[in-house]
């Protein structure tokens, strides 16, 4: 949790440094803009992604119980999962919250 709230911070503040580096060698603004909206896209479209494969081996492993378990040493025979999408959907808003 600490690498991730210190990489938080750094992006945040090593953006600025990268931009300065970026315009010292001659990079207009608008390609700055660019590779900023598209570093942005990546996260936010990484994260649905995410988000659907997710659900999706959720989804199928709790269906065909994919996943066994030892029956001598648990109680259940296989890794049951409960899908839900609030959940989902939720993670997700806080993920994007901490970038």
């Amino acid at each position: 949790m600490r690498d991730l709230i210190l990489g938080c911070f750094h992006d945040r503040h090593g953006q600025a440094r990268d931009i300065a580096v970026l315009m010292s060698m001659g990079t207009r603004r608008e390609q700055i803009r660019k590779i900023s909206c598209g570093r942005e896209l990546l996260w936010r479209d990484g994260n649905v992604i995410g988000l659907v494969f997710g659900y999706a081996f959720s989804l199928i492993a709790g269906i065909y119980r994919i996943i066994p378990l030892d029956p001598q040493v648990y109680a259940v025979p296989y890794v049951p999962f409960h899908p839900s999408i609030v959940d989902g959907v939720w993670i997700t808003v806080v993920a994007m919250g901490i970038r």
